[in-house]
């Protein structure tokens, strides 16, 4: 490890140490209220093809837009039919 090296480390840590020792879990409840209220006033509906009402849709869209990525990835993979081999008995 030269000296740039162990520099950036340095000040990395020391940025580090002055951030404001703050509890941060709230944040997740700020982003899922600030995605769901703009996807749901901006009126998007991911499920408008279902035979679902349009609240239920526009709804269920702003759960999922708030959720943020880690939540859609969760649902579209749990909503994969898994395909399994036919095996002849």
């Amino acid at each position: 490890m030269d000296f740039r090296s162990k520099s950036r480390l340095c000040k990395c840590q020391i940025w580090a140490n002055r951030q404001p020792n703050l509890d941060r879990r709230w944040l997740i409840y700020v982003a899922l209220v600030t995605g769901g209220l703009l996807s749901w006033f901006c009126g998007l509906n991911l499920f408008a093809l279902l035979p679902i009402p349009p609240v239920v849709g526009t709804g269920l869209t702003a759960l999922l837009v708030g959720g943020g990525s880690p939540l859609i990835h969760v649902v579209v993979n749990k909503a994969r039919a898994p395909v399994y081999p036919q095996v002849g008995l």
